[in-house]
């Protein structure tokens, strides 16, 4: 890869980064429709609670983080980007919806 070609794929790297945190720090209910431009259709999502594949499954995660959680919120703290991967910090702020709160367990 030539120095120009490389430096313009790195280019679109950071600008692709960017717009998937842009998307993590302004989500909403009906932002969450975009989810497609963000994670491909097979996408396969890891944290401490679920291991999914598929678009459809990863929707539902967020769906289900907006219905059990108030002002649920990704705030990208640092982000370093080299070539074609990158690693990102974040915090994420909530508070439990009052409604579950109050439901017998």
């Amino acid at each position: 890869m030539t120095g120009d070609a490389a430096m313009t794929e790195a280019t679109a790297t950071a600008a692709g980064i960017a717009r998937a945190l842009d998307w993590f720090e302004t989500l909403t209910p009906a932002t969450l429709d975009d989810i497609g431009s963000i994670y491909a259709g097979d996408a396969h999502f890891r944290d401490p609670f679920n291991d999914l594949h598929g678009l459809t499954a990863v929707t539902r995660v967020y769906r289900h983080m907006f219905d059990t959680l108030e002002q649920p919120r990704f705030i990208i703290l640092d982000r370093v980007i080299d070539g074609s991967q990158a690693f990102v910090t974040w915090d994420f702020t909530f508070r439990l919806r009052s409604d579950r709160a109050a439901r017998p367990r």
